[in-house]
């Protein structure tokens, strides 16, 4: 394990003041760029939790507009790990991040504390809600023991960036989906709907053409009522400043990589072409003035496509940065996090 691994463990969470700024003393002394207060043309970030079988991977592919998460019915967790997909909604760019069943005690404990490592650092610096994923026709003791463990991971106050939504609509024949909640005998579904006041709705993951636009303007438009309300930040604790911070540095290391092997690349093409040129001048042959001009044109080709293939690579740093993710060392900064995890199997 490298030197991360001896950092000094740290606090459970840090609780966000009004302001959306860290009661605890930050990790880095400037905030991520990423991190800037959500103007309405920034990108929203959505994590959707919940147990294996809600239908998140369903709902992901509902809001994205296209199937960029596996989805099929399946006695296990189709989603083995998380995965993050994106597009464009209303002129700003929405992504959403989909989870294994991170909640559920069916699983090693392991793969639950890594997943929730992997989650934390796809959807750095923060997510601006979290989706809690439930399927109208059965509805559990997991379910409602998810907010309480989404709070011990997220922090007391992720509760404000929560939003509750229901599968399996299409269930319903028609029926609005308050009135079924209303007639419902589950004193812990009414009771979980209670937490989240008006901010649930309902998804029919089969809809195409206007129902699922309808659907997914509802969602995010409430997911933007919810951001505004919360001061235009996204929830934050010291586990997402940590996890941006080796991210941000991850990525100046890659950028910093790239630029010199651009240069390199650069000069070993420079020097091709000069020697092709030498040649050329040494044979002093009929219309050589025309050939070097040739030469110089393929020269100046091959470094333009050099510098656009490097443009890409650069603009895909954070996509490598967050592929190569270390969360061994998040693990063990902040163990006393961890700790909750390996708690809930032992209540299992």
């Amino acid at each position: 394990m490298s030197g991360l691994g001896k950092e000094p463990q740290r606090s459970p969470t840090a609780e966000q003041s009004e302001d959306g700024s860290s009661d605890s003393p930050p990790l880095s002394s400037t905030a991520p760029e990423d991190a800037a207060r959500y103007s309405g043309k920034s990108g929203l970030r959505l994590v959707l939790v919940g147990k294996t079988g809600a239908g998140k991977s369903a709902t992901g592919n509902t809001l994205l507009g296209r199937k960029v998460f596996e989805s099929k019915l399946s006695p296990k967790s189709v989603t083995a790990k998380c995965k993050k997909g994106e597009s464009p909604w209303k002129g700003r760019q929405v992504v959403v991040l989909d989870t294994p069943g991170i909640f559920d005690t069916c699983v090693p404990v392991e793969d639950t504390c890594r997943e929730i490592s992997r989650c934390i650092a796809l959807s750095s610096p923060g997510p601006h809600a979290i989706v809690l994923v439930v399927p109208l026709s059965r509805y559990t003791e997991e379910e409602r023991k998810a907010v309480t463990r989404i709070q011990g991971i997220f922090g007391a106050k992720a509760m404000r960036y929560m939003i509750l939504l229901f599968t399996r609509k299409d269930d319903l024949e028609g029926t609005e989906v308050e009135e079924f909640l209303e007639d419902a005998d589950s004193k812990d579904l009414k009771e979980l709907v209670g937490k989240f006041g008006d901010r649930y709705c309902a998804f029919n993951n089969k809809a195409t053409g206007e129902e699922r636009e309808a659907q997914v303007d509802e969602l995010l438009g409430m997911v933007e009522g919810m951001v505004k309300k919360n001061g235009g930040t996204c929830l934050t604790n010291e586990m997402y400043q940590y996890a941006e911070e080796k991210l941000q540095e991850k990525m100046a290391e890659l950028k910093k990589s790239y630029a010199e092997q651009l240069e390199r690349e650069k000069e070993k093409i420079k020097r091709e072409y000069e020697e092709k040129i030498k040649e050329l001048r040494e044979k002093k042959q009929p219309l050589a003035e025309a050939a070097e001009a040739e030469i110089l044109q393929q020269q100046r080709r091959r470094l333009e496509e050099k510098e656009r293939d490097y443009a890409s690579k650069q603009a895909r740093t954070r996509e490598e940065a967050e592929g190569g993710f270390k969360w061994e060392p998040l693990l063990t900064a902040f163990a006393a996090v961890f700790k909750l995890v390996h708690e809930w199997f032992k209540d299992e």
